[in-house]
């Protein structure tokens, strides 16, 4: 699977493609004629116009854009290949961890999401931490939409003898954006540094 970077990047050459064709067929009307001066502006305007479109269709417009072309499975057949799962901002989360020597335990915390087509940012918040992804990527195994993150905790002044930083790692099942209520549920499994491990169940505020 390509990364969503790599997508950006195709869909950005054919848009500045269509946009340099557009503004030099309008300078040759107005201007009758063509030279090297006056393609090099066009080039220029066009390389201008695209990356605006570009920033405010990874920012703002890629989920709306997506969510009308997965409407319609024949138009989806053509743009399948640009699929990124859509999250929502915001997460109940129910952990059930386990220590090391066998001591379980559960633990309620709200989880935070900002993403946008090229990456995303997962805070997580308890009573006593919060930790905030240091890198994150959604991939693509076996037909399946699977976000990685590494971490950093960061505790509360009060907890730090019993919960010390540490650094760990999480992996979450997502759904297809074709179906129905996708990722209002998700589940995953995280790990520690410190040899702790549990079980994520997110449900969507």
């Amino acid at each position: 699977m390509k990364s969503n970077v790599t997508l950006l990047k195709s869909i950005s050459i054919k848009i500045g493609t269509f946009i340099f064709g557009i503004v030099l067929f309008g300078n040759f009307l107005i201007k009758g004629s063509l030279s090297i001066e006056s393609a090099l502006e066009c080039l220029s305007t066009s390389i201008v116009i695209t990356s605006i479109i570009i920033v405010l269709i990874n920012r703002f417009f890629w989920k709306n854009i997506l969510k009308f072309l997965s409407k319609n499975k024949w138009i989806w057949a053509f743009f399948e290949q640009y699929e990124c799962p859509i999250l929502y901002e915001k997460y109940n989360c129910l952990v059930k961890y386990e220590y090391p020597l066998g001591c379980f335990g559960e633990k309620n915390a709200t989880v935070k999401i900002s993403q946008t087509y090229t990456s995303v940012t997962i805070d997580l918040y308890t009573d006593e931490i919060k930790s905030r992804s240091l890198i994150s990527e959604i991939v693509k195994e076996c037909d399946e939409f699977i976000l990685y993150y590494t971490y950093r905790t960061n505790p509360k002044a009060q907890y730090l003898d019993n919960n010390k930083g540490q650094h760990g790692g999480c992996r979450i099942v997502l759904d297809s954006i074709t179906n129905e209520d996708a990722n209002k549920n998700i589940e995953g499994v995280y790990w520690t540094t410190s040899k702790t491990k549990g079980d994520m169940s997110l449900s969507s505020k």
